[in-house]
């Protein structure tokens, strides 16, 4: 009978995965100190790991060991006895002694992505032999080490455990998610005191990324990079980019989404005062763009940064010593606008208010500028005030016609405000600008070009007539009354 056909597989049993070459195992140097905030950072072992792993059995001929060269064919199979080929065949000169024999396969990165797999081996001894090749049953179930089910998904690592994966051409880390809801990596600090981090991010290249989040579906609400942290000194995402030159981000969040972010940060405290959601900081001394960027946002038609917040600030700027805000010119690095720490805002430019035509200047409402005042009554919009003699300082509705008191206007919707607080509820008085004030025809009709003063009607204007009493005048009608009381536009000029 041929000895092919007499081949019968005794045992074979997968005994371990290994480096083809194992002086490549070697200890290498750990990434090097950290920033001093994070001096409790451990440092890696790096591990050279390719895709080569070595499979060992015993081949029987008639229950008894076999020795000699046979050739022999492996496949990666899907399923223990039917499924789909998942690999090429390999085929090996493999010498066999004592029925003992090691081969060494590379099926790729591709064969191996989580799943079940089942290797299907083909022998045909002796070597070279004119016979087929007898396909052994059954296929051999490929069992995990100790190291690969480490890296399975949902493993969990214990934070006394320290591995890297390094590739030269390729993703040190991936993962990938399949389903609607799933995560590629996610990284968790649940501890609650001490510093901790959800991910933590470190690149040493000139043009690398720390961390470098992508999130590419074309719909719904998706995330470049989210991290969290429970920890109370915690950081859910943490990204260092330690080279001096280059281009280098600590962190790089992009998302290609219509609704996607690609860097989200979010705070869940109470103590909403004291907590960040993205905290970008920067240790440079210098004032001008060359420097160290906590946080820089760019667009090449859209906006750089955003803020948005429904109760609080959206975008907050602080500054112990320097210039919280600046802004330079768009083709050479030249400051064009300040604002520093004190509050004192410089700028190359004027002020204009507004970006689209008429969003200051509202027929009936006006754009001028305005001061707050203090008054021990209502002050209503378009209400014509004098100074109250009884309070000094305050401001009263005016009185008598042709008043010497009389100070102005109520303004409605000022352009630019002065002497304002936060939240300041007080009366608008209308220094300079068009302004909506309410008149009376008391002292006849009021043409355009008129000029007003205070009526004998509380808080109302009227036409001044001819010599009107030094003091007197609060403006310049640019509409007309013919009758009765209403409301028309004044250019203040008091005189």
């Amino acid at each position: 009978m041929n000895i092919q056909r007499r081949l019968k597989l005794g045992v074979l049993c997968l005994i371990l995965f290994c480096l083809n070459t194992p002086p490549r195992w070697a200890l290498a140097e750990g990434p090097g100190p950290l920033p001093d905030r994070f001096p409790s950072e451990p440092q890696s072992v790096r591990a050279v790991t390719g895709t080569t792993f070595t499979y060992q059995g015993r081949l029987r001929q008639d229950l008894l060991p076999y020795s000699g060269t046979c050739d022999m064919t492996f496949e990666l199979f899907d399923d223990p006895s039917s499924g789909t080929p998942i690999s090429g065949t390999i085929t090996t000169t493999t010498p066999v002694a004592s029925g003992l024999f090691i081969a060494s396969l590379d099926f790729g990165n591709a064969a191996f992505t989580g799943g079940a797999r089942w290797l299907q081996i083909g022998v045909r001894c002796p070597t070279g032999a004119v016979d087929p090749f007898t396909t052994l049953a059954p296929r051999q179930a490929l069992s995990a080490v100790p190291y690969a089910i480490s890296l399975a998904p949902g493993a969990v690592i214990s934070s006394a455990t320290t591995f890297a994966t390094i590739s030269t051409g390729g993703s040190g880390l991936r993962g990938t998610s399949v389903v609607s809801n799933g995560v590629g990596v996610a990284g968790y600090a649940t501890v609650d005191t001490g510093l901790s981090w959800g991910m933590f991010g470190q690149t040493y290249s000139d043009a690398g990324y720390g961390v470098f989040g992508y999130a590419s579906a074309i719909s719904g609400t998706t995330y470049g990079v989210r991290g969290r942290s429970d920890s109370v000194n915690g950081l859910g995402v943490y990204g260092s980019a330690n080279a001096l030159t280059g281009l280098n981000y600590g962190m790089y969040g992009r998302a290609s989404s219509v609704n996607g972010i690609g860097v989200y940060g979010v705070v869940d405290s109470s103590n909403a005062t004291t907590t960040v959601g993205v905290l970008g900081q920067t240790n440079g001394t210098c004032q001008i763009v060359t420097c160290a960027i906590g946080v820089k946002g760019m667009s090449a038609n859209g906006e750089g940064v955003v803020g948005v917040s429904d109760t609080r600030t959206g975008v907050v700027a602080i500054s112990r010593a320097g210039n919280p805000i600046e802004a330079y010119g768009a083709t050479t690095p030249t400051r064009v606008f300040a604002v520093t720490y004190t509050g004192t805002v410089y700028a190359d430019g004027s002020f204009n208010c507004g970006l689209t035509s008429g969003s200051c200047f509202n027929a009936g409402i006006g754009a001028d500028v305005a001061e707050r005042i203090d008054a021990r009554e209502a002050l209503p919009p378009g209400s014509v005030v004098e100074i109250d003699p009884d309070h000094p300082g305050a401001y009263r509705l005016s009185q008598t016609a042709f008043s010497p008191l009389v100070v102005g206007v109520i303004s409605t919707q000022p352009a630019m405000t002065l002497n304002n607080t936060r939240r300041d509820a007080r009366p608008l008085l209308a220094l300079v600008g068009q302004v909506p004030v309410r008149v009376s025809a008391e002292n006849g009709p009021i043409r355009p070009g008129d000029l007003l003063v205070a009526a004998s009607r509380p808080g109302y204007a009227m036409r001044a007539g001819d010599n009107p009493p030094p003091g007197t005048i609060i403006g310049k009608a640019i509409g007309a009354l013919a009758r009765d009381t209403g409301e028309i536009m004044l250019l203040v000029m008091l005189r």
